[in-house]
């Protein structure tokens, strides 16, 4: 067996390297290593590397940027793709296209901040024992020495004067906040009957003054971190 092919392909962090550089090796031995090989290749599911999709979430997203944006234009335009390119609809078949993406709140989440971090955004990742009626992740900006608190599922944000709040501003003006939501109008998101979700609605019936003050945190103060 090749070891230098091996130490390679430990290099590259990738098991599918490994059986085909070891493949390749054995090839002029072995005349069952075609054999052998092929169904290694078929069992990890190896073939030609697929791109990073973040890195593809960026390209498109990256569009909304403009130079010289403030940090707080940039957070809200990221915010706003994800909210507008993403389902809570699984996409059918072995090559779902791009965007819409599928994801849940975590997953989104996790888009906006690896994205929000490729625009020099510093951010957080909220993740509430109970929000409404149930777990959920939302996200953080910190821009103009404050946090920023982003929807980027239910689609919103809320803002008083022309400010976006932080979370701890949130409860702190429940009925204020409530009263100040934007609200991103446009997603792929569907009921459980199949009927467009409507932000508004959905944002209505989750931020009560009431489920804002009962919202449950894992750690408070939040971390920063991927989720």
């Amino acid at each position: 067996m090749d070891l230098p092919a091996w130490r390679s392909a430990r290099r590259d962090g990738c098991l599918h390297r490994t059986i085909v550089r070891i493949g390749t090796a054995l090839r002029a031995r072995v005349g069952l290593a075609s054999f052998a090989g092929a169904l290694l290749l078929t069992a990890c599911g190896t073939g030609p590397e697929r791109p990073n999709p973040m890195d593809q979430y960026w390209n498109l997203a990256r569009t909304r940027l403009e130079p010289g944006m403030s940090d707080e234009a940039k957070a809200v335009a990221i915010a706003r793709w994800v909210a507008e390119n993403s389902t809570n609809q699984p996409q059918p078949g072995p090559n779902p296209p791009l965007v819409p993406f599928y994801g849940l709140c975590g997953e989104r989440a996790t888009v906006f901040l690896q994205l929000a971090r490729r625009a020099d955004l510093r951010v957080e990742r909220l993740q509430f024992d109970r929000l409404g009626p149930g777990p959920h992740a939302a996200v953080q900006a910190h821009y103009d020495d404050d946090w920023h608190y982003f929807d980027v599922t239910y689609a919103g944000y809320f803002e008083i004067d022309d400010k976006i709040l932080s979370l701890a501003e949130i409860r702190a003006n429940a009925e204020e906040a409530v009263s100040n939501m934007v609200v991103f109008d446009s997603t792929y998101d569907r009921w459980a009957d199949g009927t467009a979700v409507d932000n508004h609605q959905r944002m209505d019936q989750v931020y009560t003054p009431g489920n804002i003050r009962r919202a449950l945190l894992k750690d408070w103060p939040p971390t920063a971190g991927d989720g």
